[in-house]
């Protein structure tokens, strides 16, 4: 990732999400998993200034780094 300008600043900020479903039901199967991958590698196509950097669907969570 590269820093971002504004006309006062430098910055480079990255948040951790992590996506729990309720009661941590297993409900990232094969077909829900690619699904929701798909989905959410996308969102750059939505709005230009979210940069997916790290993406990791398991069984029962997700975790993103943007």
């Amino acid at each position: 990732m590269q820093f971002r300008k504004s006309s006062h600043s430098i910055y480079k900020t990255e948040y951790h999400l992590v996506w729990i479903p309720r009661y941590r039901r297993k409900i990232f199967v094969t077909g829900v998993k690619q699904y929701a991958e798909i989905v959410l590698k996308n969102i750059p196509h939505l709005e230009p200034d979210i940069e997916v950097l790290k993406l990791n669907i398991q069984l029962d969570h997700v975790h993103m780094v943007i």
